[in-house]
């Protein structure tokens, strides 16, 4: 990956990968002095980045979250399924209603915008969460919860946040429709930009 640091969608992009666990390198266009010759041999200029390559296989500008997921396999399309239970955000609290729903049987389906474990998922050390008295870090007990999920079955495409909700229990997620029986929204916290001159420019700090 090659963007800059004062970047918000840099910042948004290492993130994501971050949170889903996957490898990557990052070439700061400030400070890496092979980073110019290297664009020009992807045919872009710094005015594109961030750029995201893999190889011969894969090669993005400033992809969205959704765009990223799909081209890494990491979500899949829904389809207009009915599910016995459907979590919103994939946190700590997320991550333990899918698997008890899935491990009671239930067609579980949680629906995360960005990446498993929420604000705890970034935490070096958990203390006090059950069953771990010497801690763990947030990514560990994030990824242990996930492959406990989809043990039991739940379906977790990553990169699908919920755009609307109906009283007649239906989601529209990513221009889907997605219908259950039950709910559960153990929301993560999502902080909001003050519409302040030049703050823009500082979310990437």
């Amino acid at each position: 990956m090659i963007g800059s640091r004062y970047s918000p969608d840099t910042f948004r992009i290492r993130d994501f990968l971050a949170r889903n666990r996957v490898p990557f390198t990052w070439l700061d266009l400030e400070t890496e002095p092979e980073v110019g010759e290297l664009l020009k041999q992807f045919g872009v200029s710094e005015a594109d980045a961030p750029v995201v390559a893999w190889g011969h296989k894969l090669f993005l500008r400033n992809p969205s979250n959704q765009e990223l997921a799909e081209a890494l396999g990491l979500r899949h399309s829904l389809k207009n399924n009915l599910y016995d239970l459907v979590v919103v955000g994939a946190g700590p609290a997320g991550l333990a209603a899918a698997v008890y729903g899935a491990s009671e049987g239930l067609k579980t389906l949680v629906l995360e915008r960005t990446g498993p474990g929420g604000q705890a998922g970034r935490s070096m050390r958990i203390e006090n969460y059950l069953g771990f008295p010497t801690g763990i870090t947030g990514a560990e007990l994030a990824d242990r919860a996930v492959i406990q999920a989809g043990k039991f079955g739940a379906c977790m495409p990553v990169a699908t946040p919920v755009s609307s909700v109906s009283f007649q229990s239906a989601y529209s997620v990513c221009g889907s429709t997605v219908a259950n029986r039950h709910r559960q929204m153990p929301f993560d916290c999502h902080w909001r930009r003050l519409p302040a001159l030049g703050g823009g420019r500082l979310r990437a700090l």
